[in-house]
């Protein structure tokens, strides 16, 4: 799977298993880009690695994405 479907599903799965997390998602752009290293936010947009996220299981990408919303939601 490629790493964009593997972070919209990650997101999905987020929406339906983690409501709380992915009601915060929902309202941040998620956007793949070369210039971060891994996963990064600034509380508008969540920058993702291609690179990294390739290389992730699908629920590593879930714990990653779980792990930058918290400093969003602040």
């Amino acid at each position: 799977m490629d790493a964009q479907t593997k972070m919209s599903r990650a997101m999905t799965r987020l929406i339906v298993h983690h409501p709380f997390f992915g009601s915060i998602g929902l309202t941040l752009n998620v956007s793949p880009s070369d210039a971060v290293p891994t996963m990064c936010t600034d509380g508008v947009s969540i920058l993702w690695s291609p690179a990294f996220v390739d290389r992730l299981s699908l629920d590593e990408v879930i714990g990653s994405v779980i792990d930058a919303l918290p400093r969003s939601a602040r």
